[in-house]
């Protein structure tokens, strides 16, 4: 019977969205700087990929294969 309604976000920070051009880098992407990635850039995108799609690692072959068909 002492029951009093409490709004759960009053004690959350408040929300500041981050300006674009900060302090952190933008993204750049080679096809904006027009230069290959490099060899952990290509290894690093691999692996992600790799997990998503339900597999444990990407093998050496793999990624010289990779670099071989992106030069």
């Amino acid at each position: 019977h002492r029951f009093q309604p409490q709004n759960p976000l009053c004690g959350a920070q408040p929300f500041s969205p981050r300006e674009v051009g900060g302090e952190e880098e933008e993204l750049r992407l080679s096809a904006h700087t027009l230069l290959l990635p490099t060899r952990g850039q290509l290894e690093a995108r691999m692996m992600v990929t790799a997990f998503e799609m339900g597999l444990d690692n990407v093998t050496e072959d793999a990624i010289s294969t990779m670099i071989c068909a992106v030069e």
